[in-house]
C-alpha cells in the first residue's frame, strides 16, 4: 500500500526484478574511452523552429546495432530550405552567428536524459556507450545539391571525435 499526499491509500502489485541502489552511479551512462573517427553513410536533420536543428548521423544505413552514431544540436539562423553553411564552435553558451551545443546528461526522477550533442554506440546486446561532445567545431558546406557535415571535436574525457557525412540534402521537416 502507498499513501499519497492527499491521504488516499492505493494498493500496488509489482512482479519483476528488485532493483535498488543508494547511489547514482547506475544512472551515469557508460562513457566511450577511445578515439572515434568514422564516416557516416546516413544522416537526417529536423528544424524545430527558431534556428534549432537536430542532426542525426550514423555510420551505416543498414541498421543501428554495432554502429557508431552521433546526435548534434545546432543553433543558427532559421532557414526552412537548408542548414546555413559555416563553421560553428561547440559551446554551452549562445554564440553570435550560431553554435553547436555541447553534450551533457541530466539526472531527473531516477532517469538519465541526454542533451545537446553526443556520439554513441549501440551494441548487438543493446548496451550503449556515450561520448559527450565538449569542444571543437562543426563545419557545414555545400557543393551543388550535396551537403558535407564534418565534426572535429573532443569529448568530456578528452578523446577525439571526428566524423563526416557527405551526400544528399538531409533536412526533413522544413
Amino acid at each position: 500500500e502507498v499513501k499519497l499526499d492527499t491521504n488516499e491509500v492505493i494498493r500496488i502489485h509489482y512482479r519483476g526484478s528488485v532493483y535498488f541502489t543508494n547511489t547514482i552511479e547506475h544512472l551515469i551512462p557508460p562513457q566511450i574511452t577511445e578515439e572515434l573517427d568514422f564516416v557516416c553513410e546516413y544522416a537526417t536533420a529536423s528544424h524545430f523552429g527558431d534556428g534549432v536543428y537536430l542532426i542525426d548521423m550514423q555510420e551505416t544505413e543498414d541498421g543501428w546495432l554495432d554502429t557508431q552514431m552521433i546526435t548534434i544540436t545546432l543553433n543558427t539562423e532559421p532557414n526552412n530550405d537548408s542548414i546555413k553553411a559555416g563553421v560553428y564552435p561547440i559551446s554551452a553558451e549562445a554564440v553570435e552567428g550560431g553554435y553547436m551545443s555541447n553534450g551533457y546528461y541530466v539526472l531527473s526522477s531516477g532517469s538519465t536524459f541526454y542533451q545537446g550533442s553526443y556520439a554513441y554506440i549501440l551494441r548487438s546486446d543493446y548496451s550503449m556507450s556515450y561520448a559527450f561532445i565538449d569542444k571543437g567545431t562543426l563545419t557545414i558546406s555545400y557543393e551543388g545539391d550535396n551537403i558535407t557535415i564534418e565534426l572535429e571535436a573532443l569529448d568530456l574525457g578528452g578523446y577525439r571525435v571526428h566524423t563526416v557525412y557527405s551526400g544528399a540534402q538531409i533536412l526533413q521537416n522544413s
